[in-house]
């Protein structure tokens, strides 16, 4: 089994004439124009040439970037966790052609070409990084989409040692909680790759009611709160060894070196990752870049190339620019037109809390800054506000300046909640800095009911 980790979560995993390739990325400024790839790559195009199946661990663009599907061969077979919403990425590979599309149910072991198995492990990191309600940890999707995946090679001739490694993608193992059923799918793997921050939402870069230190302050801790949960978990589950991935970015525009700056370095760079992981769980962990070569062969995990190491404030800075990004860019609309269709958005917000139990004590307000007007709804009362009342801010507040015609992007679902607070282009307040996983669930259906 010969593995390589390109950047992030792409990787390619080579199996006797097999070209397994999961979760790639090549494009530059995903997320609305936002997200480069670090490092930089040269013709990364050509790690795609000859792949013969294809995972996509969720729907997210650095996971399931269309332009790098486009490029492979339409008899490519492809493998999608059965889990909402990725039948939508199996719309989307119908429409381009693909056929072979096979949906995985989580921790069913699935033989997909003789002595290869997959088995996709169900999302462990639905809140992981919230140890309790007054938690400031920040921003993290608790309508939790990321899978992994375990690929085996179980031998049918006994005296030659399977092998099983684990891809987690964006799946940081932080809820175990004595799965027995889980912890066995993983357990004592050759390797377990696991995703190593938590820099791939706007908390806290774009909180403006925080000054520079308190962000980096609260990054520095949601980081060292990741790492103490991740590791507790990676040792129960006991690998050969370790690497860190998927976690690789950089911020295009307005927004890169603010993102460089707050986030702490040790958690960024992998070397400085791996360092930290071995010394937590006593696993060797190694940094891995597109230059190496990660062989199991005879239950033996070989590493060979050289580690290209990368100056990562250096890079991030070069992709610094004082132009508002043209994707996020609307012409004003009128106040009439973007009230009616907020009551319609709250009212499909307010159907799917009641649908999938959602609270919320905070209210959620805009401030319209092309029209200077401000509305609000109240999570807990579903009320809606049509004006800016002072009083408000006596409350849990948590508060969006937007234009007009970006705002209604999102209503109409042309821009999605959970895109748009990846890629950094959102800017938030908070009267107390504390984090509400309910009003971050319940933001995602603030939009027009799709279904009419």
């Amino acid at each position: 089994m010969n593995i390589k980790n390109v950047h992030n979560a792409f990787t390619i995993v080579e199996v006797n004439k097999h070209k397994i390739v999961c979760d790639p990325w090549i494009t530059e400024g995903l997320f609305d124009g936002t997200w480069g790839k670090f490092p930089k790559i040269d013709n990364i195009e050509k790690y795609l040439k000859g792949t013969t199946h294809c995972f996509i661990s969720h729907v997210h663009q650095d996971h399931m970037d269309l332009e790098a599907i486009k490029l492979m061969d339409k008899k490519t077979k492809f493998y999608i966790p059965d889990i909402y919403p990725n039948h939508v990425i199996k719309n989307i590979l119908n429409n381009l052609g693909f056929k072979e599309i096979l949906m995985l149910k989580p921790l069913e072991r699935t033989e997909i070409e003789k002595e290869i198995f997959f088995n996709v492990i169900p999302p462990m990191n639905g809140g992981g990084l919230v140890m309790d309600k007054k938690d400031e940890a920040g921003t993290l999707a608790h309508l939790s989409v990321d899978a992994g995946l375990v690929i085996e090679r179980i031998f049918q001739s006994q005296i030659i040692h399977n092998q099983k490694i684990v891809l987690l993608s964006d799946n940081g193992p932080y809820e175990l909680n004595g799965n027995i059923p889980l912890i066995e799918a993983m357990e004592d793997a050759n390797l377990i790759a696991f995703p190593f921050n938590g820099v791939a939402d706007n908390y806290p870069v774009c909180f403006s009611n925080m000054s520079f230190k308190e962000k980096q302050q609260a990054s520095l801790k949601r980081q060292e709160n990741r790492t103490e949960l991740q590791s507790k978990s990676l040792k129960i589950l006991n690998p050969q060894h370790l690497i860190p991935y998927s976690s690789d970015m950089v911020i295009l525009g307005p927004k890169a070196k603010d993102f460089a700056d707050t986030h702490p370095k040790e958690y960024i760079e992998r070397k400085r990752v791996a360092q930290i992981y071995e010394e937590k769980t006593r696993i060797p962990t190694h940094a891995v870049c597109y230059n190496n070569n990660i062989i199991i062969k005879n239950n033996k995990t070989i590493i060979e190339g050289e580690y290209k190491t990368i100056n990562f404030k250096k890079y991030a800075y070069s992709k610094y620019s004082e132009e508002i990004n043209p994707i996020i860019t609307h012409k004003s609309i009128s106040k009439t037109y973007l009230i009616k269709n907020f009551k319609l958005s709250c009212k499909n917000m307010f159907s799917m809390m009641d649908k999938l139990k959602l609270s919320s004590e905070w209210i959620l307000q805009f401030i319209i800054s092309d029209l200077k007007i401000t509305f609000s709804v109240n999570l807990k009362t579903k009320e809606i506000i049509l004006k800016n009342d002072p009083n408000i801010y006596k409350e849990k507040v948590q508060i969006l300046t937007i234009p007009s015609g970006y705002l209604n992007k999102h209503f109409t679902f042309h821009h999605h909640w959970n895109n748009s607070i990846i890629s950094y282009n959102l800017e938030w307040k908070r009267t107390i800095n504390q984090y509400c996983g309910g009003l971050d669930s319940a933001l995602n259906f603030l939009h027009l009911n799709q279904n009419k």
